[in-house]
C-alpha cells in the first residue's frame, strides 16, 4: 500500500507506552474521526462523506487527485460511483486482508470567513495505523496543514508527521500537547466490554446543514445582539447559545408548515425572538420581564405570566412546547404536552433539577451525578406520558447540552382520553409520594406547586468586593509564580489547575463562593478581562489590540493590567481598549 511506504518516510514526534488494547485504540479514533470538534475548537463539526476499501495504490492516488481538483464541493458520488458506501454499510468489512479503509471527511469551520476543507483518513486495521492526509496547504487551514499519523503496536503509541515539519510548528505542538493526550485519555477510559461512548451530538439533524444555518443566524443576529446586550449576563455565552438552539429547532421544523410554539420560562426571550423572526408563530412566558425585552420588535411575542401546572394548564393550539432551562417546569412540560393535544410535541433542555412540587430534586442513584440521575428521571416521566422521546446533544457553550425531543405517541388517537386518565394517576402518585415526605418532615400535608418569585442573583457578581479581590489576588500570585514565558520584559505567567487553586483558597471563602452558584470557576470567568479559563486550567488573558469600532466598551473601564500587573500593560495607551 502507498501509505505503508509513505509513513515509513515520516518521522516520529512522540512515542510512549499506553496501558490499553487495540480495540480501545480504534474506538478512540472512531470518536476523533466523527467528532474532531471535541478537540479542535476551530471546527463546528465534521461530516463523513464516504468510506472506500483501498485494494491498491492507484485508488488512493485517484481519490487524492480528484479531491484536490474539486476543492470547493466535490461530487463524492460521481467519484465513487459503484464504490460508494454509507458509513453503516462498511462495518464488519474492515478486516478484509491486505486492504485499508479510506474515509473522506469534510471539516466544517466555525468561522464563517474560513472555508470548509476535505481530508482523507486512511485506516489500516492490519498494520494498526491511521493516517490523516492533508489536502489543504492554506495558512487559514482549520486543521494541521500537513499530513500526520498514529500507530499502535502492543502497548507502544506513536505519532508521526511528514519529514520537514518542524517541532515548533503550532499544529505540531497542538498534536503533541492536545490531540495525543486526549486520544490516550479516551483509550484508557473506554472499556472493551462496553464501547458505548458519549451520546453523539446533533444526531437528529444534518451537521453540514446545521453549520450553514448557524453561520447565517450568527451573522444575522449575533454581532448586533452582543453589541446592545443590556443584561448583566455574558452576551457571548447566552446569545450564541440561543442561536445554536434556534438553529437546531429550525432544522427539526424544516419542511413543515410554520410551527406554533410556546416557550415556558423564556428568560431573555432571545430564542422566541429568533424563531418569530424566522417566520414561526409563538410566544414566550416568564415570571418577570428582562431589560432586553424592550429592544425586541413588536413581532417578538413575550408576556409576563406565572405558569402553575394543573390539569387545566394546556396549550391546545401549540405544535411545540419549549422548555429551555425551564427549571421547576421541566418535569411538567412532557405532562402538559400530553394533556394539550394528541399532536403536541416538546423540546426540553433540562438544567437545574426540580421535583413536581417545585422543590429541588434529590437523586436516588448515588453511583451517578445528580444531573445524570435527574436526566434519567426526566426520561422516565416522558415514558409515563406516552410520548416517543429521543435524546440528542446540542453544540452550545454550556455544560448542560443534552436535550429531549418528544414527538409521536405510543398509543393511538382513540386511546388519548384513556391515556390521560392513566397519566393523571401517575402524577397523583408522584404528588402523593412527595406529600408523604412532607408529612414525615413535619411540613404541611397540602401539596402545592411553588413557583419562584423574584430571583436572587447568584452568579458570584453579588459577593462582597473584599472577598472577591482577595481571591483574585491569590490567583494572580499563583500565576505569576509560574513565570513560564516572557516577551521582552512582560511575563505571561503560567497556567494553574482550578483544583489546585481551590486547595489554596481559605475554606470560608470557598463556602461563600459555592453559595453563589458556580463557585471559583464562575468567579474567574466573571473576570474574563484578566483570566482565561480553559480545560480546567486558569491563565492570564494576555491583552490584545482591538478595534475601537468593534468594541462596545471602549475606554469605559480601568485597565487591570496597567494598575496591577508587575510589568503593567503590554499595550500602549492608544492600543488598549481600557483606560490607563
Amino acid at each position: 500500500m502507498e501509505m505503508e511506504n509513505e509513513i515509513q518516510q515520516w518521522k516520529v514526534i512522540q512515542a510512549f507506552n499506553v496501558d490499553a488494547s487495540e480495540v480501545q485504540f480504534w474506538k478512540a479514533f472512531d470518536i476523533y474521526s466523527e467528532r474532531p470538534h471535541i478537540i479542535n475548537r476551530r471546527l463546528l463539526g465534521a461530516e463523513i462523506l464516504a468510506i472506500i476499501h483501498l485494494d491498491n495504490n492507484q485508488k488512493l492516488t485517484s481519490i487524492k487527485q480528484f479531491l484536490l481538483h474539486h476543492k470547493k464541493e466535490p461530487n463524492i458520488k460521481m467519484l465513487l460511483q459503484n464504490e460508494y458506501k454509507p458509513l453503516d454499510d462498511i462495518k464488519g468489512e474492515e478486516s478484509r486482508p491486505n486492504s485499508a479503509i479510506s474515509i473522506i471527511r469534510k471539516l466544517l469551520s466555525k468561522n464563517s470567513f474560513v472555508k470548509h476543507q476535505f481530508e482523507i483518513i486512511v485506516k489500516d486495521i492490519n498494520r494498526k495505523q491511521i493516517s490523516f492526509i492533508n489536502l489543504c496547504t492554506d495558512k487559514n487551514s482549520i486543521g494541521p496543514n500537513f499530513s500526520y499519523a498514529f500507530s499502535f503496536e502492543q502497548t507502544m503509541f506513536k505519532c508521526w508527521v511528514e519529514q520537514g515539519v518542524e517541532s515548533i510548528d503550532a499544529s505540531c505542538q497542538w498534536i503533541v500537547g492536545k490531540l495525543s493526550p486526549k486520544l490516550v485519555k479516551w483509550m484508557k477510559n473506554i472499556s472493551e466490554e462496553n464501547v458505548k461512548d458519549v451520546t453523539t451530538s446533533l444526531r437528529l439533524v444534518v451537521v453540514s446543514e446545521y453549520t450553514s444555518l448557524y453561520t447565517r443566524l450568527k451573522e444575522k443576529y449575533g454581532k448586533q445582539l452582543v453589541k446592545i446586550w443590556p443584561e448583566n449576563t455574558d452576551p457571548f455565552k447566552f446569545v450564541y447559545e440561543d442561536i445554536g438552539i434556534a438553529t437546531y429547532l429550525l432544522l427539526l421544523w424544516a419542511g413543515k408548515t410554520k410551527q406554533r410554539f410556546v416557550d415556558l420560562g423564556c428568560g431573555n426571550g432571545l430564542l422566541v425572538h429568533i424563531l418569530n423572526s424566522e417566520g414561526h408563530l409563538g410566544i414566550g412566558y416568564d415570571l418577570r420581564p428582562r431589560k432586553i425585552w424592550t429592544l425586541y420588535p413588536p413581532s417578538t411575542k413575550l408576556e409576563v405570566r406565572t405558569i402553575i401546572p394543573s390539569i387545566d394548564t394546556v396549550f391546545p393550539e401549540a405544535d411545540w412546547l419549549i422548555g429551555n432551562h425551564s427549571d421547576e417546569l421541566t418535569v411538567w412540560i412532557p405532562v402538559m404536552a400530553a394533556r394539550s393535544s394528541y399532536t403536541c410535541n416538546f423540546f426540553l433542555l433540562p438544567c437545574c433539577p426540580y421535583e413536581f412540587d417545585g422543590r429541588k430534586y434529590c437523586r436516588t442513584n448515588t453511583s451517578v451525578s445528580q444531573y445524570s440521575d435527574f436526566l434519567s428521571y426526566v426520561e422516565k416521566v416522558c415514558e409515563e406520558c406516552g410520548i416517543i422521546t429521543e435524546k440528542d446533544k446540542l453544540r452550545i457553550p454550556s455544560t448542560k447540552r443534552l436535550c429531549f425531543i418528544g414527538t409521536k405517541r405510543t398509543y393511538s388517537p382513540n386511546e388519548w382520553k384513556a391515556h390521560l386518565e392513566r397519566l393523571q394517576s401517575y402524577v397523583d402518585s408522584k404528588c402523593c409520594f412527595i406529600k408523604q415526605e412532607h408529612d414525615q418532615t413535619g411540613e404541611s400535608a397540602t401539596l402545592k406547586f411553588k413557583p419562584r418569585g423574584e430571583e436572587r442573583v447568584r452568579n458570584c457578581t453579588q459577593i462582597q468586593p473584599d472577598i472577591r479581590e482577595s481571591i483574585v489576588r491569590l490567583v494572580v500570585e499563583q500565576l505569576l509564580a509560574k513565570r513560564k514565558s516572557c516577551e521582552g520584559s512582560w511575563t505571561y505567567g503560567g497556567d494553574v489547575e482550578i483544583s489546585t487553586l481551590a486547595k489554596i483558597i481559605p475554606l470560608d471563602l470557598l463556602k461563600k463562593l459555592k453559595s453563589e452558584c458556580g463557585g471559583l470557576q464562575t468567579l474567574l470567568k466573571n473576570h474574563h478581562y484578566i483570566f482565561k479559563v480553559e480545560n480546567g486550567k486558569v491563565g492570564f488573558r494576555v491583552p490584545s489590540v482591538k478595534s475601537k469600532d468593534n468594541s462596545p466598551v471602549w475606554k469605559k473601564k480601568s485597565c487591570w493590567f496597567y494598575h496591577n500587573h508587575p510589568n503593567s500593560c503590554p499595550l500602549s495607551v492608544d492600543a488598549c481598549s481600557f483606560i490607563h
